[in-house]
């Protein structure tokens, strides 16, 4: 009707062969047109605080479906994520404005040890807009978007701030962390794409202090001098650091998980001669002093590689002893979490397990004193 009043007509001649961003939709939902023109002036605080809608309603072939689309898309640009690749289940979510997004949870087999890998896929209007993940983890998580260059400068910044706002709000993550390869470290492409400056607009800053003072003057440069290009060595340092958004005050530790699984590999080689089942054999052992893991012949696979990876945590971080009786008996519904339909349970679990998380925090800053 819109294209009718204005007396605009194309006529598109071709045929689509295989995958393609064109002709790959997502769940078919009412069209929205831009009546008010695009939402460019974005205040990230207060849509990221937002209440989120309920998903939508899917049944399994709808979920299927959409599964599908996601990886023709990923397939048509020769790109690949685990979480759309081995999707186990996925959630879709109406955020207003035409936009709808995916998220996609691992099936049990291929999640990562300590961080819930929850990836997603953006749709406008029924047409692939973006796709990323985040790697979530209570203190501080990973996010990561492509958004496909035909959106690009359009809405995305308004878009970024729905997909904070839902993985805030359905994980309760509280500061998101992007790394400096998303920035354009050792990464030409995103140095181009000018994704710095995306992410500094959207509120994201460096955590460390001296490239904060950095970034701030050459942005008031761009702001106050017309033309102004940052000077590519300037650039080169700043994106060497990653940058952070902070939703809301966080009681969590900030811990790196990649320092963490190195604690316990570290943990492993010199406490056990670099055997692991070794390792893993004692840390139930000593587990099963103070936590009731019953028969572990009834646990399902998934629930009990899960317990393998928390208890060689627990065991490289000195044991249970100071754990307070409810941290105990909060465990194993925490690690069984980890194997369910989506990871949402466990991510929750977690952000409130004090005990656990402390003892991530200090096994790795024992080994961060050791190695140092």
């Amino acid at each position: 009707m819109l294209f009718d009043q204005l007396q605009v007509y194309v006529n598109v001649h071709g045929r689509a062969r295989g995958p393609n961003t064109s002709t790959t939709r997502g769940q078919a939902h009412p069209v929205y047109f831009h009546k008010s023109g695009l939402m460019r002036n974005v205040q990230m605080g207060a849509i990221v605080r937002q209440a989120v809608p309920e998903a939508i309603h899917q049944d399994p072939s709808q979920q299927e479906a959409l599964i599908h689309s996601a990886r023709s898309v990923l397939c048509s640009l020769q790109r690949e994520t685990d979480p759309i690749t081995y999707a186990g289940q996925v959630e879709l979510f109406d955020m207003g404005r035409g936009y709808r997004i995916a998220l996609f949870t691992l099936r049990p087999g291929h999640r990562l040890p300590f961080e819930s890998y929850v990836g997603f896929m953006a749709f406008k209007n029924g047409s692939p807009l973006a796709y990323g993940g985040a790697w979530i983890f209570p203190g501080r998580s990973k996010v990561g978007i492509n958004v496909f260059p035909a959106y690009r400068g359009g809405e995305s910044a308004w878009f970024f701030a729905q997909l904070l706002r839902l993985y805030s709000q359905r994980y309760e993550v509280e500061r998101f962390e992007v790394e400096n390869y998303q920035l354009g470290h050792d990464n030409p492409d995103g140095l181009r794409s000018g994704a710095y400056w995306f992410y500094y607009r959207c509120g994201f800053r460096p955590a460390d202090e001296p490239t904060a003072r950095m970034a701030e003057k050459e942005f008031q440069a761009m702001k106050e001098r017309k033309g102004y290009k940052v000077p590519m060595r300037i650039m080169r340092r700043l994106v060497a650091e990653g940058m952070e958004y902070v939703v809301g005050v966080s009681s969590a530790p900030v811990i790196d998980t990649m320092q963490l699984t190195l604690a316990i590999q570290h943990h492993i080689v010199h406490s056990h001669g670099a055997d692991r089942n070794k390792a893993i054999r004692r840390a139930l052992r000593r587990l099963a002093v103070s936590i009731p893991i019953k028969d572990l012949a009834r646990w399902k696979k998934e629930e009990r590689s899960a317990l393998e990876d928390w208890a060689l945590l627990v065991d490289a971080a000195g044991g249970t002893k100071s754990w307070s009786p409810a941290s105990r008996k909060a465990f194993i519904p925490l690690v069984k979490a980890k194997a369910a339909g989506t990871e949402t349970e466990h991510a929750l679990l977690l952000r409130a397990h004090t005990d656990l998380l402390e003892a991530a925090h200090r096994l790795v800053n024992a080994y961060q004193e050791n190695v140092s």
